[in-house]
């Protein structure tokens, strides 16, 4: 394990958007949930537990939570707060 991913500083919990409006999932203006930061127990990789913030046909149009390693959800997404406008 890099000792260097223990020194990170915590991602602030709360609702981020996707940097590339191409991604975005239908309906969701690409807002997401991130509820926690982990740790595989076994690798030692950061991660981020989150929810995307729109139905997925694939998922029965339900909301479920999604797993990222951290370093690819920092480069793909931007914090913008605590909660998102209605």
């Amino acid at each position: 394990m890099d000792a260097s991913t223990n020194d990170l500083p915590p991602l602030p919990a709360g609702v981020y958007r996707h940097n590339d409006p191409a991604k975005v999932g239908p309906g969701s203006r690409g807002h997401y949930l991130l509820i926690v930061e982990a740790r595989d127990h076994v690798t030692g990789e950061e991660k981020v537990v989150y929810v995307p913030l729109y139905d997925r046909a694939e998922w029965g149009d339900t909301l479920r939570a999604s797993i990222r390693t951290r370093a690819d959800f920092e480069s793909s997404f931007t914090h913008v707060g605590r909660g998102i406008a209605r």
